[in-house]
């Protein structure tokens, strides 16, 4: 049981990092400022920096 578990929480790590990229992306927002791809970004930094650029996004 816990393979599956562990296998269910892989995914949702994935299809959460491919939903936040492709939004990114949208956004014509592809690489950081010091130059990392956001592809290659963990969930918890592709959160932090989905949360900055739509905050700065409405601020414009």
């Amino acid at each position: 049981m816990k393979i599956k578990h562990e296998n269910q929480l892989r995914q949702g790590v994935r299809l959460s990092r491919e939903t936040l990229i492709r939004k990114l992306h949208n956004m014509d927002y592809f690489n950081t400022p010091d130059g990392c791809s956001v592809n290659n970004l963990t969930l918890t930094e592709l959160q932090q920096v989905y949360e900055n650029q739509n905050a700065r996004m409405k601020h414009d």
